[in-house]
């Protein structure tokens, strides 16, 4: 059975009534992004050495993770593999721990390409959206991570100790403000 489309206005009042229905999570969300964004921005040094410390310990929880893996598969090359990935992981948590400016610039450029990514994306759903009161800020949220990545391709890598921390704020203040908006216009 094929399924049928529906129409346009029933898809606008479908998504309005499910942000509706999270309208709570949509303020609390918007409050801690908003929080959080602020207190990057304050201090960006430092949200630059938490990213680069949190990557480093997941990677290294990742590694745990394949390695037990590996040794529950049976199988040659299977295990191997696993082994593999295991080692990988380990090897970018432990070097992202130990030289974290070598971190902060190689996740820096890493940043440029997420912010445009998502900023694309983000772009993508504010047009889906447009019949929906509050998706402006959806768009300017987007053209936000698009500039922002843009500017972390200029200025790497002499900015990356303090630029990682600042951006992520700078989204996140954005993307707060955005939810925010989002539900209050469902809420009208």
């Amino acid at each position: 059975m094929a399924s049928q489309l529906l129409p346009r206005s029933e898809l606008i009042a479908s998504l309005k009534a499910g942000l509706q229905r999270c309208s709570k999570t949509l303020l609390i969300a918007g409050i801690a992004l908003i929080v959080l964004g602020m207190v990057a921005i304050i201090a960006p040094g430092i949200a630059t050495l938490f990213v680069t410390t949190f990557l480093g310990w997941l990677f290294i929880v990742s590694a745990v993770a394949e390695l037990y893996l590996a040794f529950q598969v049976h199988g040659g090359w299977r295990i191997a593999g696993a082994v593999l990935t295991g080692l990988i992981s380990l090897v970018a948590g432990v070097w992202l721990l130990i030289n974290p400016a070598a971190g902060a610039a190689a996740l820096t450029l890493l940043l440029a390409a997420y912010f445009v990514a998502t900023g694309v994306v983000k772009a993508v759903a504010a047009f889906q959206l447009r019949g929906v009161g509050g998706s402006g800020w959806t768009i300017f949220s987007a053209a936000c991570s698009v500039i922002l990545g843009m500017l972390v391709f200029n200025g790497w890598p002499g900015t990356a100790v303090w630029l990682l921390g600042l951006l992520v704020g700078i989204d996140l203040l954005f993307y707060g403000w955005a939810l925010l908006a989002l539900r209050s216009a469902v809420n009208r």
